[in-house]
């Protein structure tokens, strides 16, 4: 399969950003038009400058918001990834603690944060161990069910072909089990920024979170909105940085189109 060309990758991106463009000025003529308070819906515009004039205050609050979901995402990874790996090689793991990972993981995370503040403090640390528990789950139950789905044919295949075990691990059971941890890394991308903003939400000294209930409680809405789209960007940031890292490591992914092999 050909890879798209500019022409073509700036055709597909016009239309989010057209989109974009079209909320924003319902948004903003909306607003003006029906003469909203400021303090219940601000316009675009308000919002624009009210962040840039505080951006830097904002900047702070932006890095230590970053560094603890950056770290929790990282933590989560490093742990997850091999214990997946570690379950999907042991059938009595499977069946004894597979159903507990699933029951913790039903539980609503926000109720860990309260316990993880009152154990750890105000610092650092009940911040990043929320954004863990947060994106571990998605990343294990993603990789165990990647690397415990690997097909008959393709272990029959490679033993009859005299491949040695490791070279079964790694060019059949990790290049099989690829695709299912790059949808957990992604998940896991995406809500990385929920652990660390839930836990300063309750308790912190500084992160975007209290900064966030700051600009809430003097009315600045626009502040406010300005706080979260900085959120954004960093989730953002996050997932697309998950996705490139995809696209690299997996670009050898097997896809079946119109009765087809090709590759992405």
């Amino acid at each position: 399969m050909m890879a798209p060309t500019l022409a073509e990758r700036a055709r597909e991106l016009s239309y989010p950003v057209g989109a974009a463009v079209v909320a924003l000025a319902l948004w903003e003529t909306g607003v003006r038009l029906f003469k909203v308070p400021r303090f219940i819906l601000p316009p675009p515009t308000s919002i624009a400058t009210e962040g840039l004039s505080h951006s830097a205050s904002i900047t702070p609050h932006f890095w230590i918001t970053s560094y603890e979901a950056t770290v929790g995402l990282a933590a989560a990874i490093l742990v997850a990834i091999p214990l997946g790996l570690i379950f999907s090689y042991s059938v009595f793991l499977r069946r004894s603690f597979y159903p507990l990972f699933v029951f913790i993981d039903e539980a609503p995370k926000i109720a860990f944060a309260p316990i993880l503040i009152t154990s750890f403090g105000f610092g650092l640390e009940p911040k990043m161990i929320l954004t863990f528990i947060v994106c571990f789950f998605p990343i294990f139950l993603n990789s165990m069910a990647g690397f415990s789905a690997i097909e008959e044919e393709y272990i029959n295949l490679g033993r009859s072909a005299g491949a040695r075990e490791w070279e079964m691990f790694w060019k059949i059971r990790i290049h099989s089990a690829m695709p299912n941890v790059f949808v957990g890394l992604k998940m896991a991308a995406a809500s990385a920024m929920t652990g660390a903003v839930v836990a300063e939400f309750l308790a912190a000294d500084r992160g975007l979170g209290l900064f966030l209930q700051k600009a809430l409680s003097q009315l600045n809405m626009a502040l406010g909105f300005a706080t979260i789209v900085t959120m954004w960007v960093i989730g953002l940031a996050f997932f697309y940085g998950m996705t490139l890292i995809e696209s690299w490591a997996i670009r050898w992914h097997v896809s079946k189109r119109g009765g087809r092999m090709e590759i992405l």
